[in-house]
């Protein structure tokens, strides 16, 4: 079938602007720093156009480039969690940092090796939802070997409850993902320095 006329096809290849303010849960607040885009042509296809905030922080939030991210004097920091990825990202990003930081994707092979040597590490950074032994009840067995050893927790999912529950498991600190490796380094420089 031919069009007789361009306008509908004009209206076709329009771009229509769309609505994001249905955001994944997932990567909350991220709204109104993205834009979307929808072009389709006749017998060509449809493109898809998204746009999101510059790499760094979202407006708001203090610049990941405002200052330089405290570095590490070659402190060992034991880093679990289950998402490869996420796990990945933590261990490079505190190489980057000068820390020797050493992945654990297991709760509980994490404790045995503290178990094995329990000043291996001068800091925990634990996931809350991991398979077998959360991230605070890897806490409360920590305190029990090593309880000068800062310790802190990360989890997508913040509640009064958790802080309650991550307090009294004798966590230092609460680190809500989605992590920057600036808010990972800040947080570590803090409770080291306030630990001398």
């Amino acid at each position: 079938m031919q069009l007789s006329s361009a306008a509908p096809q004009d209206a076709l290849q329009q771009d229509e602007a769309l609505d994001c303010s249905a955001s994944s849960a997932a990567v909350p607040d991220l709204s109104e720093y993205t834009q979307a885009a929808v072009s389709t042509q006749l017998g060509v296809g449809t493109t898809f156009t998204i746009c999101l905030a510059a790499a760094g922080d979202p407006p708001g939030r203090e610049a990941v480039g405002a200052g330089e991210p405290p570095r590490s004097r070659r402190q060992a920091v034991m880093v679990v969690d289950n998402e490869p990825m996420l796990l990945e990202f933590a261990q490079e990003a505190l190489a980057e940092l000068g820390y020797e930081a050493t992945g654990f994707a297991s709760s509980v092979v994490a404790l045995q090796a503290l178990r094995a040597e329990p000043h291996r590490f001068d800091v925990v950074l634990t996931d809350e939802a991991m398979p077998q032994l959360s991230g605070t009840a890897l806490a409360r067995e920590i305190r029990q070997l090593r309880p000068d050893i800062p310790i802190l927790l990360m989890s997508g999912y913040t509640s009064a409850e958790l802080s309650e529950r991550a307090q009294s498991a004798g966590v230092n600190g609460v680190l809500r993902k989605p992590l920057l490796g600036n808010d990972i380094a800040e947080r570590i420089a803090q409770l080291l320095t306030a630990g001398r």
